[in-house]
């Protein structure tokens, strides 16, 4: 049995304040898997018969990544054309609040340094166009060495205390079992146990503990009176089924090929539906403005 997508520590019907910081892990969280950084630190090895621990020019990671293609590097570390744009959405929606604070936090490979690893990361997430404003946007931690974990939880709590945050208006999202559970005392968590990138429902779910979902968007949800950003995060799963069914109903109009693709793409998004109505842990029932707005989004599919 295959793993779930992500793992919450709190649902969005269980959050009582929104998310004010944002850390997010790169190798197999905000890139596809953990394989491209891997393989580019054996490279750069490889090629300047040295531990590539310099933070710029020869023996150094950065210079390596701003040698190599741009869509080679867009491809490799983030996939598809269709999530990186989802990226950068994702991005510029949580920059635009200004009130946000999101923070690239990655633990370096063996024996590259914190500073080079940042560096790295910066032209990793450069090449692909997902920068951060400022440096100190993207947090890098050294690698402690082989088989010893980076204190995460620590850096966290570190950041927290500096801006006067609490624990639940923070949230982590990685891969990493363990550095989940350095994370757990100190932030709230998303675990992603597939180790295959951030898929688009914990985007959602992250703009929606950031943006507005839950009981602190108003102080009654009760049918009509309930504000629209609580009807656009209901909106949001459901519409889901809606495009799934529009895509089915296309495929039979394009003949049996064509639909049988489609039928295998419409099986994946009902997954996916369900699994988002699991994380968001029933935000999918808030009321009637969500319905009506679903319904008119179906409306204008079909037409």
């Amino acid at each position: 049995m295959l793993p779930e997508p992500a793992v919450v520590s709190r649902r969005l019907r269980d959050s009582t304040e929104p998310v004010r910081a944002v850390f997010i892990d790169f190798d197999g969280t905000l890139s596809v898997d953990n394989v491209f950084s891997e393989a580019l630190l054996a490279r750069c090895q490889r090629e300047c018969g040295c531990g590539c621990t310099a933070t710029a020019g020869p023996g150094s990671l950065s210079a390596l990544v701003a040698s190599l293609p741009a869509a080679n590097v867009t491809r490799d570390a983030f996939g598809p054309p269709e999530r990186l744009e989802r990226l950068r959405a994702f991005l510029a929606r949580l920059a635009a609040d200004g009130t946000v604070r999101v923070r690239l936090l990655s633990t370096s490979w063996y024996p590259v340094g914190a500073a080079a690893w940042r560096a790295y990361l910066a032209a990793v997430t450069s090449a692909a166009e997902l920068e951060w404003p400022t440096a100190d946007e993207v947090l890098a931690l050294a690698d402690p060495g082989p088989g010893l974990p980076a204190d995460k939880g620590g850096a966290i709590a570190e950041h927290l205390a500096d801006w006067g945050l609490a624990g639940h208006e923070a949230l982590l999202v990685d891969d990493s079992e363990g550095n989940i559970a350095s994370a757990a005392g100190h932030c709230d968590t998303v675990w992603l146990p597939q180790r295959e990138g951030m898929p688009s429902v914990v985007l959602d779910y992250i703009e929606a503990r950031a943006l507005g979902c839950c009981s602190w968007t108003a102080a009654a949800v009760d049918g009509a009176s309930a504000p629209m950003l609580v009807a656009a995060a209901g909106a949001m799963v459901a519409v889901a089924a809606v495009l799934a069914a529009a895509a089915f109903s296309v495929g039979r109009r394009r003949g049996e090929t064509e639909m049988a693709d489609k039928r295998d793409e419409e099986l994946e998004r009902q997954k996916q539906s369900g699994e988002a109505s699991a994380l968001l842990g029933g935000i999918d029932q808030i009321g009637p403005i969500a319905a009506a707005t679903t319904a008119v989004r179906a409306r204008k599919l079909s037409s």
